[in-house]
């Protein structure tokens, strides 16, 4: 009764030859009239992408977050960050140096792989704890992805300090980027 409809804007990187080099969502509308997901963006004169996100239902529409990102030398969309030193909020957490991530980091959110990977459909919760190490706001090395478990509230949603780290599924190794390997685990 009530299609869902997609529709998403796209950021390419091209370099030499016509080869892609990266690809940034800049903004979707993903629903029906049930209710939406959006981002919306804008680029600075200082070349900053952002990206302000939106859920909407029958009665109103809430914000969700907001990210910046920049392109780097290199032609990649890194995330962009105001402050440098320790960085935190309910998604994500881990060090930030000359605006970009290093070292470190946790994300807690939304895994669309783990979607992919349930054929049967027997999972109702898609969100991992993502360990990952980044170099320069490239990722380096292994980024390993474990089921997140939470709990929820009388709203459905997360409860954040229940959050935890569940059981490896799958690791993914970078070399500062680029995406060189995927082992999942039985």
């Amino acid at each position: 009764e009530y299609i869902e409809h997609q529709t998403q804007n796209i950021l390419i990187s091209i370099g030499n030859n016509n080869i892609v080099i990266d690809k940034l969502i800049i903004s979707e509308i993903i629903g029906n009239d049930l209710g939406l997901n959006s981002s919306f963006f804008l680029i600075d004169k200082n070349k900053i992408i952002h990206i302000k996100y939106f859920k909407s239902d029958e009665l109103g529409v809430d914000f969700v977050k907001y990210e910046k990102f920049q392109i780097n030398k290199k032609g990649k969309f890194i995330r962009y960050y105001e402050k440098n030193g320790n960085y935190k909020n309910s998604e994500e957490k881990g060090f930030v140096k000359n605006n970009k991530r290093e070292g470190k980091w946790i994300e807690m959110k939304y895994n669309s792989n783990l979607e992919k990977l349930d054929k049967e459909k027997q999972e109702t919760d898609y969100y991992s704890y993502m360990e990952a190490n980044y170099n320069n706001g490239l990722q380096n090395g292994e980024t390993k992805f474990f089921k997140l478990i939470q709990k929820y509230d009388g709203n459905g949603e997360p409860i954040l300090s229940s959050r935890k780290k569940g059981k490896l599924i799958y690791i993914e190794t970078y070399k500062y980027g680029e995406l060189i390997d995927v082992k999942f685990v039985k």
